[in-house]
């Protein structure tokens, strides 16, 4: 299960963490852990859905950080909205970034193959470009035309 921040509405499931229960590793008292255990968890957990920014709800890659974290929401977004995750540029560079390798892993697996078949495609396709191959073997990285 991903953990809180991650999850598109929280309050559903409690943990144990020093001190108490929490949601999201924040209860440090017997009060705000008791917090948790009624209407007002679900709030909460509710209201982290309900309180996205426009720019969080059509987001293309919400469906892996679902807004984040509310403490974590005090940027403003590119529409002027406050309460944007502040980590929300570089999440959506990394979410992109691996995108295709994930849904190329994801096909793998569907196929009963190990997902790991694709560092060897990847290997092939740096060696092709005289790029850097990262992934051939355990050995030294290869580079181009390094001697």
């Amino acid at each position: 299960m991903p953990e809180a921040a991650e999850r598109d509405v929280v309050g559903q499931v409690l943990r144990l963490v020093w001190g108490g229960l929490s949601d999201c590793a924040t209860a440090s008292s017997p009060r705000e852990m008791a917090l948790f255990l009624n209407y007002t968890q679900k709030k909460f957990g509710q209201d982290k859905r309900d309180t996205l920014t426009r720019f969080c709800r059509e987001c293309d890659v919400r469906f892996a950080c679902n807004g984040g974290c509310p403490k974590d929401r005090f940027a403003t977004s590119p529409y002027g909205e406050p309460g944007q995750h502040h980590l929300c540029p570089g999440y959506q560079d990394f979410f992109h970034h691996v995108r295709e390798p994930m849904e190329a892993m994801m096909m793998l697996l569907r196929q009963g193959r190990a997902p790991s078949e694709l560092m060897s495609s990847y290997a092939l396709d740096d060696s092709a470009r005289g790029g850097c191959s990262r992934f051939a073997g355990m050995g030294p990285l290869t580079c181009g035309n390094a001697a």
